[in-house]
């Protein structure tokens, strides 16, 4: 079995909530998601290559952690959320090509446009998040 991941809208305070229980999806509007590497690398490409991977990945906090197993609750930097929404059709489509570069997408085997359109998804789900003032949060889980 593959590692399981999703975006979810949430407030930090819900990240223990989220965690914790099996049906968060009930409660909290989700989409299929990154881990913080892949995130980390989309967010590299949208600072234009400048930060260090480290750093960046240090960015996405650690809210809760359930066990050694996980699952494992993250925030996605604010600067994300705002890049993501700010983008247009052309610069989504160079972020897209960029992204696929770094060979740290999260699905194998995926071209530029299947990666267009998940990132088309992912933006929707960011303006959302500004839209209702909430954060974006990965869930991981083994």
């Amino acid at each position: 079995m593959g590692v399981l991941k999703d975006l979810v809208l949430a407030n930090p305070e819900d990240a223990e909530a989220i965690a914790e229980n099996i049906d968060w999806r009930d409660h909290f509007e989700n989409m299929h998601g990154v881990d913080d590497v892949n995130l980390a690398y989309l967010l590299i490409v949208l600072r234009g290559w400048r930060p260090k991977f480290s750093k960046v990945l240090a960015e996405i906090k650690l809210l809760h952690q359930a066990s050694d197993e996980g699952p494992w609750v993250q925030q996605a930097p604010k600067d994300f959320v705002d890049s993501m929404v700010s983008l247009n059709k052309s610069e989504l489509s160079e972020v897209a090509s960029r992204w696929l570069e770094t060979g740290e997408f999260s699905t194998p085997n995926i071209d530029v446009k299947e990666a267009i359109d998940y990132l088309m998804q992912v933006q929707k789900f960011c303006k959302t998040a500004q839209k209702k003032k909430k954060s974006v949060l990965l869930w991981t889980c083994l």
